[in-house]
């Protein structure tokens, strides 16, 4: 769920790698569910993103 709430908002991985100052490397790694975000990268990606920081949440524990 985490990587569809990230495509619906037309967002490349590289592009979000590059508002949160982290590799793109770690971002794919959120997406396949191998590496969970700190609460302060999804703090930023929920800004971002505006997406509610719980939702975001809830689909990062989906993963």
């Amino acid at each position: 769920m985490f990587q569809k709430l990230i495509q619906t908002r037309g967002v490349k991985q590289k592009w979000l790698a590059s508002q949160l100052g982290v590799s793109e490397v770690s971002v794919s790694n959120w997406m396949r569910g191998n590496h969970k975000p700190t609460e302060e990268n999804l703090k930023k990606i929920a800004t971002l993103l505006n997406i509610d920081i719980q939702l975001l949440k809830q689909a990062i524990n989906e993963i």
